[in-house]
């Protein structure tokens, strides 16, 4: 598709994209994918959600629980037990244990820590990963410092480990320098963790 010379602010192009007929055929179908996937979403979560308010969590969808309704703790071990049986698509699993990305979580630390080494030699995709490792990065207390250190340096975690190493940055109980200067080579992560030391004005030896 060939945008005419007149066209130059926002405004006119997507005026002219209305106009356009495969534009307009591609948007149409983008909008019915993402209601089809809302839809299959919600029959896919109903089990559990139903589970969630019989514990007298009012949520409308388990996704609430960020919001820490009233008797909200009470959710976790029914979301982690729902991770473990693993009866859900990746997206779904992922903003699952989004749930998990808070210091209320703590004591369920060791075991999310189990689900993402095992979920790394799995053929799952790395949507789930991503949604353990921001979970493990926001829930761990001093006890777990040299796990989640452990976990940010082993490659067979992939590029995840960057929200590891953040979650390990914004931590006032250690100093992270030693951490960031070794993994500033890392092939996957190296790049983002030298702009973190440069933040910090730090020079590599």
């Amino acid at each position: 598709m060939k945008i005419p010379k007149h066209v130059r602010t926002a405004a006119e192009l997507q005026a002219f994209l209305q106009q356009d007929k495969e534009y307009k055929d591609r948007e149409q179908q983008q909008l019915t994918e993402a209601e089809a996937q809302a839809a299959a979403r919600k029959v896919e979560v109903e089990g559990l959600e139903a589970e969630l308010r019989a514990a007298n969590i009012r949520v409308d969808s388990f996704e609430d629980m960020n919001r820490k309704p009233d008797n909200f703790k009470a959710g976790f071990p029914i979301i982690l037990r729902h991770l473990e049986c693993g009866e859900y698509s990746d997206l779904t699993k992922r903003d699952m244990a989004f749930v998990f990305a808070t210091k209320d979580a703590n004591e369920y630390w060791n075991k999310l820590t189990a689900l993402y080494e095992s979920t790394r030699s799995s053929k799952t995709s790395p949507l789930f990963m991503e949604g353990l490792a921001q979970a493990l990065a926001a829930s761990y207390r001093e006890p777990e410092i040299e796990k989640l250190i452990e976990l940010s340096k082993d490659r067979r975690n992939g590029p995840t480990r960057m929200m590891l190493v953040y979650g390990l940055k914004r931590s006032r109980k250690i100093d992270v320098t030693e951490l960031l200067i070794e993994l500033a080579d890392d092939p996957e992560i190296g790049k983002q963790v030298e702009e973190w030391l440069r933040e910090r004005k730090i020079s590599r030896p």
